[in-house]
């Protein structure tokens, strides 16, 4: 029993190519906001409630960095399973029909 050809793929393709964007954007967010959390441990208040808002503020940043992180690992577990199946269907493929007539010089 054979697949319609290339569905199956195209459909691994597409749902790697979201994941690395996904994973792009991960990326960017956890720059930023690790870009942030410096500036904000970094920048000077001299009145207690400040720096209580500013505690709570490092806080939340460390803590939407740490989920962001946690996602991106997940997701990157993603691509690469994701990665290896298109690898491993794009060799099984390979190796039917198309091989014979590549080596028989007919395409």
């Amino acid at each position: 029993m054979t697949q319609p050809r290339g569905r199956g793929g195209k459909k691994s393709r597409e749902r790697s190519k979201v994941t690395s964007l996904l994973l792009e954007a991960l990326t960017r967010k956890v720059s930023t906001l690790q870009e942030e959390l410096e500036t904000s441990a970094s920048s000077q208040s001299s009145s207690q409630g400040s720096l209580k808002a500013k505690e709570n503020l490092r806080t939340q940043l460390i803590l939407t960095i740490e989920k962001l992180q946690t996602q991106w690992e997940q997701l990157e577990q993603e691509y690469t399973q994701q990665a290896l199946g298109v690898l491993r269907s794009s060799n099984t493929r390979g190796s039917g029909k198309n091989h014979a007539a590549l080596t028989s010089g007919k395409g």
